[in-house]
């Protein structure tokens, strides 16, 4: 078992990831928090592009007369691409904020656990828990 053990290259998130289940949550929040935060704010940026250049296009062109409003503002035409509800609005920035903060606060505490830890006995205990999920394995018959 020793030459396996030498033999095996782990970062130390891998073997944080299977002996801490603190570090496990927090991973998968960061995940979770990350992807959420990609798509709101593609979409906030999307629409936003969208809005600047209806925006532009109106009132550089005779679009006006067909739209019945000479001045058009910005968040009006953001309001609207959000059909035409201001809440919605409002409660899309509140949750990028929210899940930004839930964001950070996982990437510090995680970098706080990975800074604590000691690669000895973290090691270690890696391979015990292997070994002991080997030996179940061996009395189910798997």
């Amino acid at each position: 078992m020793n030459t396996e053990r030498k033999s095996k290259i782990l970062s130390k998130s891998n073997m944080l990831l299977i002996t801490n289940r603190k570090y496990l949550f927090l991973m998968l929040t960061a995940g979770v928090s990350s992807f959420v935060s990609f798509v709101l704010i593609g979409l906030n940026l999307l629409l936003g592009f969208a809005a600047y250049t209806i925006v532009h296009f109106v009132k550089n062109s005779t679009l006006s007369q067909f739209v019945g409003e000479n001045d058009i503002s910005f968040m009006s035409v953001f309001e609207w691409l959000y059909f035409g509800n201001p809440e919605l609005v409002r409660y899309i920035f509140i949750t990028i904020g929210g899940v930004l903060i839930i964001f950070s606060f996982s990437v510090y505490k995680l970098k706080e656990i990975e800074k604590r830890v000691d690669i000895q006995s973290l090691t270690e205990q890696y391979f015990k828990k292997i070994e002991k999920v080997e030996e179940q394995e061996k009395q189910n018959g798997i």
